[in-house]
């Protein structure tokens, strides 16, 4: 028993004296980047208390041996240090190489803590590439062409430390070494996009042409002062400089786009009460019955709203006159309708008077009450009927609300979406659910936040919030059981696009090529699922024109017919599908007024 007794006290002190020395290491949650900063390890660990200060060591790859980079003081209270490579080669860390780290703790009028385990960390490690190349030569021979380079630059979702890339392009005749930079001023990146679209001016002359590709990862990173008491924050950058890129590396674009073939009926002009400017066309379907709202001799501030339906064979005017109060009031400037089981519901604003309508077979009176005008002149305005029952969205002072007509007064239903500087908002019945999209905005910037939201029993539930300077002009489908939506862009940098949806924050480009496609006008999706479009597209701003495109979930492609006459000017075109047949409604560019405005409408029906 004695000696049983003498064991276990043994035992109890050997576990005693592990546990001692496991307490000696004072430096917990180490840990190095992996791929993720830019130029540097990024190293963390946690406080420990009653620490003077705290040693890190990186060992040599070279050498093997492990050498000081940092000393830092206790009382320092940011637990963080970024190795950029001092005391190697170049002082620089090396792509694709791995480095060892340790630290330990100094104890207060104590030796120094053991070592901690020795964790591994590497740097971001670019792979950027000329994915195409597309030149398109100007009219004038004796002028430079444009040159847009797609470059592919992938980057992890967490390089937190990159501020902004530059990038410059280098080109020489093929077989030489006489490489000169297309981009005379870097071409600055900011942002995460993993797809850049570089444009520059130059001569094809002497093609076929070799290149070189230069990335500068301007990146943040932080620097402890040598007596180890302070840690500040530095800026660097980390140069990619690729080998020789020959044009059998590249994907040449020579320009032309993929075709897609329709039968073609041409329902020529669209005849309606008035030879003035057409404006703002809206496109909606009932049945097998495409409808089409425009305004009707606009005066670049104001207009007539007009109805119009395709009978199969031709566009004619629905619903007669419109109501005479409608017709007197000049100052209408925002006008929408829609149509369900052959009622035709339209809705207008001007400058002193709400106008809400039904047509079947006869107008009613106005709808409105002074519950939608509130106690200012409300803005903008848009309706949607959803079992047969009439909402309309609306802003009143600065909150957007969303009403139901009940049969004799209007409703408000769910709470006030929205309330400060947002702006054009849009209602929309999509396969039985009501959707509200609408646009948010900061004073003194460009930066705009898109909403879609859609109402779910008694509320408003966000399907996305998404952000992207100088967008506006949004509209939105469904695909399937995808939402996607187009937008313009207003600014050089950003014409526009189509996006698919894929989070409440996140959506996909549907542009990939992102060179010829630019502003689209409308959107609609087939029976197939395709996504329909009317886009601005062409090589130069002087030969732009609206074109309809098909995209099939992987490609977009044209739909072969000849758009000259097809004016861009006066959001004039519009897309409505029935099935799979395409109904595109154009404004003629050769009737266009002093502001650019169509007079004429046309149209056609693209079917297989």
């Amino acid at each position: 028993m004695k000696n049983k007794y003498i064991f276990w006290l043994l035992v109890s002190f050997l576990i005693a004296g592990v546990s001692c020395e496991e307490e000696e290491i004072l430096v917990k949650g180490f840990t190095a980047s992996e791929g993720t900063h830019v130029g540097v390890v990024h190293l963390t660990y946690k406080k420990a208390s009653g620490v003077e200060a705290y040693e890190i060591q990186r060992k040599n790859p070279g050498s093997g041996s492990w050498e000081q980079i940092a000393y830092i003081k206790g009382w320092v209270p940011d637990k963080v240090f970024d190795d950029n490579g001092i005391w190697l080669t170049n002082n620089r860390l090396l792509p694709g190489q791995e480095y060892g780290y340790r630290i330990r703790a100094y104890p207060q009028n104590e030796s120094a803590s053991p070592w901690s385990d020795v964790e591994t960390g590497y740097i971001f490690a670019p792979s950027p590439r000329i994915a195409k190349v597309k030149y398109e030569a100007d009219e004038n021979p004796e002028n430079d062409g444009v040159f847009t380079f797609t470059i592919k630059d992938p980057l992890p979702n967490n390089l937190s430390n990159l501020v902004y890339r530059t990038i410059n392009i280098y080109r020489a005749k093929a077989a030489t070494s006489n490489f000169v930079s297309l981009s005379l001023n870097n071409y600055r990146v900011e942002g995460m996009d993993s797809t850049i679209y570089v444009t520059c001016y130059n001569k094809n002359a002497d093609a076929p042409y070799d290149y070189k590709l230069e990335i500068s990862y301007h990146y943040s990173y932080t620097i402890v002062s040598e007596e180890g008491s302070n840690l500040d924050g530095g800026r660097a950058d980390y140069i990619y400089q690729s080998l020789i890129i020959t044009e059998d590396d590249i994907d040449i674009d020579d320009g032309s786009i993929e075709t897609v073939s329709y039968n073609v009926l041409n329902y020529n002009e669209i005849n309606s009460s008035s030879s003035g400017a057409k404006y703002g066309t809206i496109m909606c379907k009932d049945g097998s019955t495409v409808y089409l709202g425009y305004f009707d001799n606009w005066s670049g501030l104001s207009g007539t709203p007009a109805i119009m339906r395709n009978t199969g064979s031709s566009w004619e005017i629905v619903g007669g006159t419109l109501p005479s109060e409608l017709l007197s009031d000049n100052s209408i400037d925002e006008f929408d309708f829609t149509v369900s089981e052959g009622i035709i519901y339209l809705a207008a604003l001007s400058s002193d008077t709400l106008f809400v309508y039904k047509y079947d077979g006869s107008w009613s009176a106005n709808l409105s009450t002074s519950t939608l005008w509130g106690t200012t002149k409300p803005n903008y305005l848009d309706i949607a009927v959803l079992s047969n029952e009439l909402y309309l969205t609306i802003k009143q002072e600065d909150k957007i609300n969303v009403f139901k007509y009940t049969g004799s007064e209007w409703v408000q239903i769910g709470n006030t979406i929205a309330s400060g500087f947002f702006t054009d908002t849009k209602l929309k019945d999509i396969e039985g659910i009501l959707y509200v999209w609408y646009e948010g905005h900061v004073n003194e910037s460009t930066e705009t936040t898109f909403y879609i939201s859609h109402f779910n029993g008694s509320s408003w539930e966000l399907d996305l919030q998404w952000t992207k300077d100088a967008a506006s002009d949004f509209d939105i489908i469904k695909a399937g059981s995808d939402i996607y939506f187009k937008c313009s862009g207003q600014s050089s940098g950003f014409l526009g696009g189509i996006y698919k949806v894929t989070s409440t924050t996140t959506v996909t480009n549907l542009f990939v090529d992102g060179s010829l496609m630019h502003t689209p006008m409308s959107i609609t999706s087939d029976g197939s699922g395709n996504i329909i479009a009317s886009v601005v597209n062409g090589t130069t701003v002087i030969n732009f024109q609206i074109g309809v495109f098909v995209y099939d979930g992987s490609v977009w492609k044209k739909v072969n017919d000849d758009y000259s006459e097809v004016s861009i000017h006066g959001r004039s075109s519009g897309v409505q599908t029935i099935n799979n047949d395409i109904h595109f409604v154009y404004g003629l560019k050769s009737s266009e007024d002093g502001l650019g405005y169509a007079t004429i409408l046309k149209a056609k029906k693209y079917s297989k």
